[in-house]
Parts: C-alpha cells; structure tokens; sequence
C-alpha cells in the first residue's frame, strides 16, 4: 500500500496514531500464527460433512454429520449458504458457543414428558453423552459432556443449576442447542 508516495511495509503501519490499540501493542498486526490458523473463542466446533440442505427465501437449514449418528443443524442465512459455497458433501464446522448449550438429565427429561405429550424440545440439536468434566464458579460452571467420536460438548449453565440437578461427572444427561444458535465454517 502507498501513503502519501510512501509504501507501507503493513496495512496497520501510519494508524498509530488513529488507533489506541496499534499504539499499545505494535506486535498485534505481526502476529505470524494468526494469519496461519483460524482463531476461534467458541469451545464447540466439530467438524462434519455436510449431508442436507434446505433452503428458503430468507434463512436455510444445513445438516452436518459430526459423527457417531449425530446430526448438526444450523439455520443460516440462504445468502450465506450462497456465498460460501455450501453444498451437499462439503467439509465444514459447526461452532456453537458454550453459553447458547442447555443440560438436560433424564430425570428432568421424565419430568417434562409427564407435563407433555411427545418432543421434550422443540430444539433440533439434542445429544445424549456422558459428563467428562465440570467446573464449577461461584455464579456459573462448566459442564464438559462426551456426545461421542471424540466430540466433546461444552455448555456455560448456572452453579445451581449444575447442584439442583445433581450433575456429576459420568452423570448421563442430553446437551441442546437451537439451530438458530449453530453457525457454519468452511
């Protein structure tokens, strides 16, 4: 790039001055390893293949195969599903954020069957597994559950909650997330 007849060695290069964040860090915009890999905060990211797709006007659902018979849906933009190419086949990830992962034990499974007749959730994405690891905070923890091939589901959910519904590890419970909640990554 040319500045005022002067090439820039980097984009961030003259911004110090309109950037408080180039002029704290200088390294920020050299950082070789970021520009290798995709850096992602979410925990959940699995990869898949891609096995249906439907689309409507505005919004799609995309199915992705994670493994183990667990199908992913995502409900994503029809422009996205567009733009990035995502077909039938294709090899993607799907990343939902710890924070948007609801735990259910089979005992509040059996509950919410006796107040209703079918489907506990309208949520598409339901996992059964097995908890591997928890972590618990003062207001929320961690519940780490195993969903099978080597996934590993994370979910963010209230200190109470994790006591109130006697969550352990090796405890059996279903990990939910809504389609909606789903995002897709080539």
């Amino acid at each position: 790039m040319a500045a005022n007849g002067k090439v820039r060695q980097s984009y961030y290069e003259g911004l110090e001055y309109y950037c408080p964040l180039v002029r704290r860090c200088p390294n920020v915009q050299n950082n070789p390893q970021l520009k290798r890999e995709r850096v992602l905060s979410a925990r959940n990211q699995f990869r898949g293949t891609v096995t249906k797709i439907q689309e409507g006007d505005v919004v799609g659902q995309v199915l992705v195969d994670i493994g183990c018979g667990n199908l992913m849906s995502s409900i994503i933009t029809t422009a996205s599903i567009r733009e990035l190419g995502i077909k039938v086949c294709s090899k993607v990830t799907a990343i939902v954020k710890s924070t948007s992962v609801t735990i259910m034990t089979p005992m509040s499974e059996m509950m919410a069957k006796e107040k209703s007749t079918g489907r506990t959730f309208s949520a598409r994405n339901q996992f059964k597994g097995r908890v591997v690891k928890i972590q618990e905070g003062d207001v929320v923890g961690q519940v780490v559950v195993d969903i099978g091939c080597g996934n590993l589901m994370s979910s963010i959910i209230t200190t109470a909650s994790i006591r109130e519904l006697g969550i352990r590890i090796g405890s059996e419970v279903i990990a939910i997330a809504k389609s909606t909640d789903v995002t897709i990554m080539l």
